[in-house]
């Protein structure tokens, strides 16, 4: 959709000719990094199994989804030309259920708002310091909700809200819906 350019990848082709391969092992390890952060310091309660069965569902959903709109989207690329792509499915994927999890799980909030300060630090420095290094830009001719003005540099609304924001929050509430005690 051409909404997040990366210009420069290490390895030397990309994922369907869109998405470079180090963005997978930079997914994996925020999302890692999350729930280790969270675990370590915040929910350190013994578990007994290493992965839930409720856990189940939420991978084969995780690898599911993608995996079927990739193949929809190959055969009909109109299914990539969707309007404020980021702002729905960040809404659908991640704003709504946490919305949803705190209000059926209210005494999280303290757990996931220390969680939240500590990754917004990190996913803006990160940010900013990607944009100076130009790793990666957002065409302003794609179809955002708005921008951030951080001195000289611009990114998407939608990228402070979903990704700097709202990203290990959302990832929480998921993880802890199918895989953790939920207390």
């Amino acid at each position: 959709m051409g909404q997040w350019i990366v210009p420069i990848t290490v390895f030397p082709f990309k994922l369907f000719n869109i998405v470079p391969i180090e963005d997978s092992f930079w997914a994996f390890f925020l999302t890692f990094e999350t729930v280790m952060f969270y675990e370590y310091f915040l929910d350190n309660q013994k578990k007994n199994e290493f992965v839930k069965k409720r856990f189940l569902p939420l991978l084969l959903i995780a690898f599911v989804i993608p995996s079927l709109w990739f193949i929809i989207g190959f055969r009909f690329p109109i299914v990539f030309q969707i309007k404020y792509f980021y702002a729905i499915w960040g809404s659908v994927l991640l704003l709504i259920p946490l919305f949803l999890f705190l209000f059926k799980y209210p005494t999280l909030i303290k757990k996931f708002a220390i969680t939240g300060t500590y990754f917004l630090y990190l996913n803006l420095s990160y940010e900013i310091t990607a944009l100076i290094k130009n790793w990666w830009f957002f065409p302003k001719s794609s179809d955002f909700i708005g921008w951030v003005n951080v001195g000289k540099l611009f990114f998407p609304l939608e990228e402070f809200i979903f990704y700097i924001i709202i990203f290990a929050l959302g990832l929480l509430a998921w993880y802890e819906y199918f895989d953790d005690d939920r207390k």
